[in-house]
């Protein structure tokens, strides 16, 4: 429930964001936010705030593992076959591949694979329509 998880990071001063995506997978300008969320923190870290991140979703698995396999591809420079590996050890379901496949997230890593470390443009535009909360 977002409402419990926002009085609990409240309480433990933590800052938390809200980024719905429901069932189906996440769209580019979810993808760009994301990764500007978690680029945010890294730069914050480097200068010495408060930068760690915590990542979850209701299941844990599938749409977590998917956002962190795009952020290493893309802010990390993983090759896409590392980031799937990494979201099938961690429990990704196996049989959600060709879906995923047909995504504009599979798209987005089908690209890098093409594009040899070039960040989709899709993807590198910052998305400021979505609002953090403290």
């Amino acid at each position: 429930d977002a409402a419990l998880e926002r009085h609990v990071s409240v309480v433990e001063g933590v800052k938390y964001i809200n980024l719905p995506t429901g069932d189906a997978p996440p769209r580019p300008e979810k993808l760009a936010r994301f990764i500007y969320i978690l680029e945010q923190a890294r730069l914050d870290k480097e200068r010495g705030k408060p930068g760690s991140v915590f990542v979850h979703c209701r299941a844990g698995s599938d749409r977590t593992g998917l956002y962190i396999a795009v952020w290493r591809v893309l802010s990390q420079g993983w090759r896409p076959e590392q980031a799937m590996l990494e979201m099938l050890r961690y429990g990704f379901q196996i049989h959600k591949l060709d879906f995923l496949a047909g995504s504009d997230a599979g798209r987005i890593l089908a690209e890098k694979r093409q594009s040899k470390g070039k960040l989709s443009s899709q993807v590198a535009a910052k998305d400021s329509g979505e609002q953090a909360t403290r």
